[in-house]
């Protein structure tokens, strides 16, 4: 079966395919996150507006940890890159976004390779 591709142009450097009918977590998104929020769990509640996904409230210590970490100034500045890349961007190396499409729902788990240096009660599953 063909899949057809549409181009876009992000600079005069950088080609991307994007598919035709592409979905929310795919669409380019290019975000300014204003200087009132400070902490990576605002600045994933911020890039969500809007999209029709939320972020999955859950009892986890590792994500509390994620979202009360605060905003690096590098990351107030996201885009051109898809929602789910951005999310990953927020989020680290140590954790990988996970996107619920059937309740359009987002968390947050950690890699294989943070597990086992993460603190006991992130362990504790």
């Amino acid at each position: 079966m063909l899949t057809l591709f549409a181009l876009a142009v992000i600079s005069r450097w950088c080609w991307l395919r994007i598919p035709r009918r592409s979905t929310r977590s795919v669409a380019l998104i290019t975000q300014r996150v204003p200087d009132d929020i400070t902490t990576v769990g605002e600045a994933i509640d911020f890039l969500l507006q809007g999209t029709g996904y939320q972020l999955q409230s859950t009892a986890d210590p590792c994500q509390a940890l994620l979202f009360a970490q605060p905003l690096p100034a590098a990351h107030r500045q996201l885009g051109p890159m898809t929602v789910r890349h951005a999310l990953a961007v927020l989020a680290g190396p140590a954790y990988r976004p996970v996107v619920d499409t059937l309740y359009r729902r987002v968390t947050f788990e950690l890699t294989e390779a943070a597990t086992s240096n993460a603190e006991p009660s992130c362990n504790s599953e």
